[in-house]
């Protein structure tokens, strides 16, 4: 029993080499040279959407510019501390050991207060009387 697909192709066999002219005729104007496949390139895929890639390119031309600009910066000159600067850290230093001293002097930490443990709602007293 033949199938579908060898009906058909002995139906058509006739064509075969009509097909196979126009196939050879379609990929030797591929491979014909490297000028004709790039201008194919151009016209598919870069001339119909070249306002597309226009605007990616000045997109592109933009983040270079300001990654450009960004790095172009002066380096800060160290400046020697202020005298608020340097009271800040006198200060600080102060803070410091009168913390140390405060722990050195044997007081005893708060404690904290314990809480009760929780309990069920319905074992709560009720602030609400009863009518």
């Amino acid at each position: 029993m033949k199938t579908p697909r060898d009906i058909l192709i002995e139906r058509h066999r006739h064509i075969e080499p009509q097909l196979d002219a126009i196939r050879r005729r379609a990929l030797a104007g591929l491979t014909s040279s490297q000028a004709g496949l790039l201008s194919k390139v151009w016209m598919e895929l870069i001339w119909p959407c070249r306002h597309a890639w226009g605007a990616l390119a000045a997109t592109w031309v933009v983040v270079l510019a300001v990654n450009l600009q960004m790095k172009v910066t002066v380096a800060p000159v160290p400046t020697p501390p202020s005298v608020a600067q340097r009271e800040m850290a006198r200060t600080l230093e102060e803070q410091r050991r009168f913390l140390a001293e405060l722990l050195e002097s044997g007081t005893a930490p708060r404690t904290m207060h314990s809480r009760p443990a929780p309990q069920p709602r319905s074992e709560r007293l009720s602030t609400f009387r009863d009518c």
